[in-house]
């Protein structure tokens, strides 16, 4: 059993049951076991290096860099299987959506990644294969925005139908429908 640091007093029982379940989640030899205290990272906003390789422009604003940098197009493809196996007859979807400009926000400081576009990503598995895609959620706002090739400014986005949201916060399916949410629908 690996010594592990105390960081706050646990009962004797609940450190045996955690003990146990990290041995089947996690496997591994102390000799493999991360040094206590871990070392300080040597670049404290090494998250904000672009992962594509992209140069980010003057005044970018942190919600578009490293790992927030939005996935600008639409794409489809085979995952690949790094580790493992995916368990026998596991299949169906996984879908998720979030913020992703489908406009350029390079060097645009009041960029808030709340107002990004929805964008649905799946991952589809089947036959022990996996394939994933990812889609722009076709709101009023995302059209306008596309018809004026600008982002909307704030007065833009109160119409006579009401608030135009990006539906980039959550999924819900309801009546054979899936729907995409906004913080304010």
């Amino acid at each position: 059993v690996c010594e592990v640091p105390e960081l706050y007093p646990v009962p004797a029982a609940m450190a045996t049951r955690i003990a146990a379940l990290a041995g089947h989640v996690v496997p591994r030899t102390c000799a493999a076991a991360p040094a206590w205290p871990p070392a300080a990272p040597s670049h404290p906003f090494a998250g904000f290096d672009s992962p594509t390789g992209l140069e980010y422009k003057s005044g970018t604003s942190p919600s578009v860099m490293g790992n927030m940098e939005p996935a600008c197009q639409e794409i489809e493809g085979s995952m690949q299987l790094i580790h493992g196996a995916l368990p026998a007859g596991l299949e169906g979807r996984f879908l998720r959506n979030g913020p992703n400009p489908s406009l350029e926000q390079w060097g645009n400081t009041r960029y808030h990644e709340f107002e990004g576009d929805g964008m649905i990503h799946s991952v589809h598995l089947q036959d022990g294969q996996a394939t994933y895609a990812n889609r722009f959620i076709q709101t009023k706002r995302k059209m306008l925005q596309q018809e004026k090739g600008r982002p909307l400014k704030q007065r833009e986005l109160m119409t006579a139908d009401g608030y135009l949201g990006t539906g980039n916060t959550n999924l819900v399916y309801h009546a054979k429908k899936l729907m995409a949410l906004y913080e304010v629908d």
